[in-house]
């Protein structure tokens, strides 16, 4: 006699198909009865990490074909087929990373296509990238994100693009002193000592900025003035320097060009050579 036994074979469970934006984390796969998972066609490149998770980034295709087989005890198999479907994102493009000055007013960022939502420190309105860097302290990095929804995608996979900002202190500068005298005179004067050197004179004043002479101070070659074109007058000159970062920041200093005081020493005298001593007039004294 021959005895014929029946076995069932462990049931695989992929346990369904399931749909994936582009962007999303990889996942484990699941391995109840310990058995594989394989793709059709073969060597989908989603299939990762020995065929034990599966990132929706890593595959070139939308429609994903799994198979989970599990080849159980007396040569019995079954297995499973299930459906990832992964939807693509929407390319962003938008404003480069940027070094903000101290001091910058606030600005939008740009960002592509329109229709997002932007979020981060500085952000005061989320919809245009209203972006205001007084809400950073120096020297604070922040990354700005846009994060986009193409409502025409099914699954409403979100796309993001960022940005980093630095907020960049001011150069420091300074003149020395903040203000000068100076007579009138059609000789070119020395202005005050600045630093750092590198930056440029200017006049607001259109008698101020007609005097300057050399308004490019460098080592042993000073900023310069004459006197003789600004009159007698009392007029601010002020420095700017720019730095690496095309940060800009200014000094002024004051300068007073006063005209000369007239020596009177009196008339012409004649004197004996045996005369005695006298005092020498003259105004002022």
């Amino acid at each position: 006699s021959l005895f014929i036994f029946i076995v069932p074979p462990v049931p695989a469970d992929g346990q369904g198909d399931r749909d994936f934006c582009k962007n999303d984390s990889a996942i484990i796969l699941p391995l109840v009865g310990n058995g594989v998972w394989t793709s059709s066609p073969a060597n989908n490149p989603g299939l990762v990490g020995g065929g034990t998770s599966f990132d929706p980034f890593l595959t070139n295709v939308s429609l994903n074909t799994l198979i989970y087989t599990i080849n159980g005890g007396n040569s019995c198999r079954d297995s499973d087929t299930v459906l990832y479907t992964v939807a693509d994102t929407v390319a962003l493009s938008g404003s480069p990373d940027t070094v903000v000055c101290q001091g910058s007013a606030a600005f939008n960022l740009r960002a592509f296509p329109l229709g997002g939502s932007w979020s981060g420190t500085g952000i005061i309105d989320p919809a245009t990238g209203l972006f205001d860097p007084s809400l950073l302290t120096i020297h604070h990095t922040v990354v700005l994100r846009y994060t986009y929804i193409d409502s025409a995608n099914s699954l409403l996979c979100p796309s993001s693009y960022d940005v980093q900002i630095i907020l960049q202190e001011l150069p420091t500068v300074v003149i020395v002193p903040d203000s000068e005298l100076y007579c009138l005179t059609n000789l070119i004067q020395d202005l005050p000592v600045v630093s750092p050197r590198g930056g440029t004179w200017f006049g607001r004043d259109p008698n101020a900025n007609a005097a300057i002479v050399n308004n490019s101070p460098t080592t042993g070659n000073p900023g310069t003035f004459d006197p003789s074109v600004m009159g007698s007058d009392t007029l601010t000159f002020y420095y700017t320097f720019t730095d690496n970062f095309q940060c800009e920041n200014l000094d002024s200093v004051v300068v007073i060009v006063t005209p000369p005081i007239l020596a009177n020493a009196g008339s012409d005298l004649t004197v004996c050579l045996n005369a005695l001593p006298f005092a020498l007039g003259g105004t002022p004294n």
